[in-house]
């Protein structure tokens, strides 16, 4: 199942290799956590827009116990 959201990056913490976990907060589903694979390589296009406390526009993929994401882009960073 895939879904679109715009969400408030609430925490992020590094996880194995270059991933990152997210917690982020939603209108629509409210807290989520979420894996950004690759997110630590500097080159990777998710290392910018996930920031603490920065509004992002997530497309996300639900799996298992935790939910993937591939594609963010950051639309006000505070």
């Amino acid at each position: 199942k895939q879904f679109q959201t715009e969400a408030i990056l609430l925490a992020a913490r590094d996880w194995s290799g270059a991933d990152r976990m997210v917690t982020l907060f939603s209108y629509e589903y409210g807290k989520i956590t979420a894996l950004a694979y690759g997110a630590r390589n500097p080159k990777n296009r998710l290392a910018g827009p996930l920031q603490p406390f920065s509004h992002v526009d997530l497309f996300m993929q639900h799996e298992k116990a935790w939910i993937p994401f591939n594609n963010a882009k950051s639309s006000v960073l505070f």
